[in-house]
């Protein structure tokens, strides 16, 4: 059997981008967060991560590789249904295209698609003088 991580002495700069990565979902959630009680830890974990990433990376290579290993189950069950619900997804939207496709094909060649611009009712384009 392969193993689930092909390095197991990962790259310095895969550990800095990976610990970015944590510290901006951190600090992205602790912005989100309703309360400032709740935000505060989170906004301190960002700056910790992203300081001993930015500094440090080795001291992240056994948290990251236990992350991956916490993942991998889901990476695998992803991989594994992905091309299953693509076909499925082929399967059961044929019909829509067909249909979208006969709707399409079956008005008068003369009309035309309409535009996002607003009009006046005078024909005009909204937010722009006629010219004279």
């Amino acid at each position: 059997m392969r193993s689930l991580i092909n390095h197991w002495e990962p790259p310095r700069r895969n550990l800095r981008h990976a610990a970015w990565l944590v510290a901006l979902v951190l600090a992205v959630v602790a912005i989100q967060s309703d309360s400032p009680s709740q935000a505060w830890p989170l906004h301190l974990a960002a700056a910790v991560v992203f300081a001993v990433g930015t500094v440090l990376p080795g001291l992240l290579r056994w948290p990251c590789l236990a992350l991956l290993l916490v993942l991998y189950p889901l990476f695998w069950i992803g991989s594994r249904l992905l091309p299953v619900l693509a076909r499925l997804s082929q399967k059961w939207l044929a019909p829509l295209n067909r249909l979208l496709a006969r709707v399409a094909l079956s008005q008068p060649s003369g009309v035309e698609a309409t535009s996002l611009r607003p009009t006046s009712s005078k024909g005009e384009s909204a937010g722009h003088s006629p010219t004279v």
